[in-house]
């Protein structure tokens, strides 16, 4: 799945394809723990691969036009991105990074879900991925609007 490290990289670096994104570095684990077919999955990888994208594009690897690869659509990932903002809001220190570890196997696949019950309570968060599943992103605004 992934490839060999190049020397001088530091360990836990994931070497992502920008034309792939991140969908060929989720683990096992968190395939497994949230289903393959799962909105919250494609989200996630989306996400991960936008933000990726963008701060290449920023840096000047990639040209402005590029268009990162996506499986869902916009409101997926923005609904995702809102969320992890809730979160930063709320303390957690680099959510989209945790998010990032938890889906590629540098953390326990939980890591991520547990860090935003901690913040948010289970019922809060259950009702949060039963709406992205629904792909009720009006629900999605609202719930968190009101934390």
């Amino acid at each position: 799945m992934q490839s060999e490290r190049p020397a001088g990289v530091p360990a836990g670096t994931i070497q992502i394809d920008p034309e792939r994104g991140f969908g060929p570095h989720l683990s096992d684990a968190f395939l497994d723990m949230y289903g393959e077919d799962s909105v919250f999955v494609t989200a996630a990888v989306d996400l991960l691969t936008w933000q990726f994208v963008a701060v290449l594009i920023k840096a000047e690897k990639l040209a402005a036009d590029f268009v990162a690869v996506h499986y869902g659509p916009p409101e997926m990932r923005n609904a995702l991105d809102a969320f992890l903002k809730v979160l930063s809001g709320r303390g957690l220190e680099k959510p989209h990074t945790l998010l990032m570890r938890s889906a590629t196997g540098h953390e326990q696949p939980q890591a991520f879900q547990a860090a935003a019950v901690a913040l948010l309570g289970y019922a809060v968060v259950t009702r949060w991925l039963q709406l992205l599943e629904q792909q009720d992103y009006a629900g999605m605004t609202l719930l968190l609007a009101v934390q």
